[in-house]
């Protein structure tokens, strides 16, 4: 069993990179996907939060 983590601010680059991974390393045993609110960079003030964007994906024996 493998796991590999994405992670990304931009849903639809987050999409086609966990959708290209899941086509070249079938079978997928467990998808698992998260949000969070995070600042873009804690050290600027008045920066806006933004979602970030996680998958979990279990594959291999």
């Amino acid at each position: 069993m493998k796991i590999k983590i994405f992670s990304d601010f931009e849903s639809s680059k987050l999409e086609k990179a966990v959708n290209e991974f899941v086509r070249e390393h079938a079978p997928v045993q467990k998808i698992e996907f998260s949000t969070s609110s995070k600042d873009i960079d804690d050290m600027v003030y008045g920066n806006d939060k933004k979602m970030f964007y996680s998958v979990m994906i279990v594959y291999g024996e």
